[in-house]
């Protein structure tokens, strides 16, 4: 059984069972250089299954060469349950490894996500921040056109 094959079919007990046999979970690699936390996220993984992988040692910060985190992959895919679960075990939804400072919510906004923004808003991310870019979640809403999140950011920043 390969490890990877067992996480995309979502196979628990599999996954479970060749995880006990490796030393090191989060040096496990795939052909693309893919963890299999990464894998697992961006192959609609169980929140179950990605918890295992947490347990067996996978590591939750990880970040590739640019800085893309496993939450900027979580955000990207839509996975709500996932960024939750990152927020919980001490994930900082303000902070960013990107090298481009693009933070969360600036991921969030800009792949339309309602749920997470509104999630990563009720976590009080700082809505200020700019990348090095110069731009702001605002301003990743405007360029995007999702005229509906300028709005939410401009309701939250009234309640602030």
């Amino acid at each position: 059984m390969d490890i990877f094959n067992e996480v995309k079919r979502d196979n628990i007990i599999g996954v479970k069972e060749l995880a006990e046999e490796i030393e090191d979970i989060s040096s496990v690699r795939n052909e693309n250089g893919d963890s299999l936390l990464r894998f697992a996220v961006k192959h609609g993984a169980s929140l179950a299954m990605f918890k295992l992988l947490v347990a067996a040692g996978a590591d939750l910060f990880e970040v590739d060469e640019e800085g893309v985190s496993i939450m900027d992959d979580a955000i990207k895919k839509g996975r709500i349950d996932i960024v939750e679960y990152m927020v919980q075990m001490g994930m900082d939804p303000n902070s960013t490894s990107r090298k481009s400072g693009f933070t969360p919510l600036m991921a969030a906004v800009s792949f339309g996500d309602e749920k997470i923004t509104r999630f990563l808003l009720s976590c009080g991310v700082d809505i200020h921040v700019k990348d090095n870019f110069n731009y702001s979640a605002k301003d990743y809403a405007r360029m995007t056109g999702y005229k509906r999140f300028v709005k939410i950011l401009e309701e939250y920043e009234e309640k602030s």
